[in-house]
């Protein structure tokens, strides 16, 4: 008789409480977009930022991936001001995030509602050369949840790589994380689903290797309409680890290219100069007789896509109660979002070309290269950079169960001299600008192939590990085989069967469960502490 063993081991971490900081991470994931030569963290509560989640990586990284000079992208994020009879609504990130993981159920957060469910309220990752048997995301696809998902039942991947996730705007326990803003955020059913893709490709000459694109549709889960809403996107970038010196990325608006970035002067840069940019592809659509929209890849008739209707440099992460403040300090109130996105100063006043001495909703909207209108350099007591911006685009307005969705990308570009790679930035972001959304977009449904057996017997290690309320387990077997797969505590007792009948060949997986009554023993009333557990395959 052929009686083959495999032991492996997993880690239980059980919490019978989660606080308002679990909520917001709950079974995080370190995703990564990585197909091309950006690399970019993805996460389920709407940031970049990860370093601190149980990732190494933070943001994205663009180049030869060296963590220490290719970071480009500290973090960034979406935000969304409205509001909901008269009263201000902001959700945000901004070195943090306002968001919670997963849908809206009855008008509140999933996590407040079925946080079993966290598990499922994961970033999912699939590219194009994957297969069922080494990604679960494949065959754990959440079309409940609003993926995107062919008629076979399998997922639309969309270009060669992309992450989806599904986060919203409606836990209050999270809103109260703030104690830094002058007010409480105020939070509203909103949900996002966000789709982040990328070709592939390594060579540094393809414009689609150096590209990431971010989509964001926008769903009023609620009964009330939110008013005169907003879309921003925030970024945090970080060009300055390349030139070994900080504070030095000055903030841009290219209103003609749609547009937003940093740019860096007058510091030696060994490897050349960075550019690092977001452009705005696809805005809001709103009502317009005669127009054309694209709204999520397809044509919608009378109405139009909106364009960047302000924008607001960020001079770090402080706040300056001072007119240089108001203009380019960290917002930290419902109020100040909400001036922000209409184009003011985050008092309300209005912003003052420099250099035209005419209102503008556009500061530092100048050209470095040529030296011509106002620059970020060129206001007064403005000695460095070293945050990013939000840019915008509204306002529209989201009755219950109306969708709205926003496409943007991210395009870094390096020259010799901040002048040419600011030029080359500019070409980049016109050329994405002039094709359409089938050219820059290339959806595929996953077609499953023939999966072949197995050529040995085979246990993996669990995922995720450790865990507090479910694993999935995975063996392989190349023949047909009476199978036992039991888990034992560290003292060699035996804990739970998960597998104890005859199988034929091929692979398989199994969930083990840490909750009361849940064990497939039997063993009713039984709660596992936490520690370490090991599995047995025989």
């Amino acid at each position: 008789m052929n009686n083959r063993v495999q032991i492996l081991f997993f880690i239980l971490l059980f919490s019978v409480n989660l606080s308002a900081q679990d909520l917001r991470y709950p079974n995080h994931k370190c995703n990564l977009l990585d197909i091309n030569r950006i690399i970019l963290n993805v996460n389920n509560y709407g940031s970049a930022y990860a370093r601190n989640r149980g990732c190494f990586l933070q943001g994205a990284y663009w180049g030869n991936i060296d963590v220490f000079t290719d970071n480009i992208i500290y973090d960034h994020g979406l935000w969304i001001v409205g509001k909901i009879d008269n009263d201000i609504r902001w959700s945000l990130v901004q070195w943090t995030s306002s968001y919670s993981p997963g849908p809206i159920i009855d008008e509140q957060a999933a996590m407040l509602v079925n946080p079993e469910d966290s598990l499922k309220y994961r970033v999912y990752k699939i590219s194009k050369d994957d297969s069922t048997t080494v990604n679960p995301d494949i065959n754990e696809w959440p079309t409940d949840l609003g993926a995107p998902t062919g008629e076979n039942g399998f997922p639309v991947i969309y270009n060669d790589q992309m992450t989806w996730a599904v986060y919203n705007t409606g836990n209050d326990s999270i809103a109260s994380y703030f104690p830094w803003f002058f007010d409480t955020l105020k939070t509203f059913p909103v949900e996002i689903h966000q789709i982040i893709h990328a070709k592939k490709s390594l060579d540094s000459t393809d414009i689609f290797a150096n590209i990431v694109f971010l989509e964001w549709t926008i769903i009023n889960k609620g009964s009330q309409p939110v008013d005169s809403t907003f879309i921003g996107f925030w970024t945090d970038i970080d060009s300055y680890s390349w030139c070994e010196t900080a504070y030095i990325d000055f903030p841009g608006i290219d209103k003609t290219n749609q547009l937003g970035y940093c740019w860096t002067k007058g510091y030696p840069c060994a490897n050349g100069n960075k550019t690092i940019g977001y452009v705005l592809l696809y805005g809001p659509a709103v009502p317009s007789s005669g127009d054309t929209a694209v709204f999520k890849g397809y044509n919608k008739d009378d109405f139009k896509n909106l364009s960047l209707t302000a924008f607001r440099g960020i001079y770090d992460d402080s706040n300056f109660q001072t007119e240089l403040g108001y203009l380019v300090g960290e917002v930290r109130s419902r109020r100040g979002a909400w001036n922000a996105a209409q184009g003011y100063n985050t008092e309300g006043s209005v912003i003052i070309d420099i250099i035209t001495g005419e209102p503008t909703k556009f500061p530092f909207s100048g050209d470095p290269v040529t030296g011509e209108g106002w620059t970020y350099d060129k206001y007064p007591d403005v000695t460095s950079g070293g945050a990013g911006f939000v840019m915008f685009s509204g306002p529209f307005n989201l009755a219950p169960q109306d969708t709205q969705w926003v496409m943007i990308a991210l395009i870094p570009a390096i020259g010799e001299t901040y002048g040419e790679s600011i030029t080359k930035l500019r070409e980049y972001a016109s050329y994405l600008r002039s094709l359409n959304y089938e050219q820059l977009v290339t959806k595929s449904v996953y077609e499953p192939l023939q999966t072949p057996l197995p050529k040995e017997f085979q246990l993996y290690h669990n995922y995720p590990n450790p865990f507090n309320a479910v694993t999935i387990i995975k063996y392989s077997l190349p023949v047909g085989s009476f199978v036992t797969l039991k888990v034992y505590d560290i003292l060699g007792r035996e804990i739970a069967t998960l597998v104890n009948e005859e199988k034929p060949a091929g692979s398989y997986e199994v969930e083990f469960k840490s909750t009361v009554g849940s064990l497939p023993s039997g063993q009713a009333g039984l709660q596992l502490a936490s520690g370490i557990y090991f599995y047995r395959l025989q």
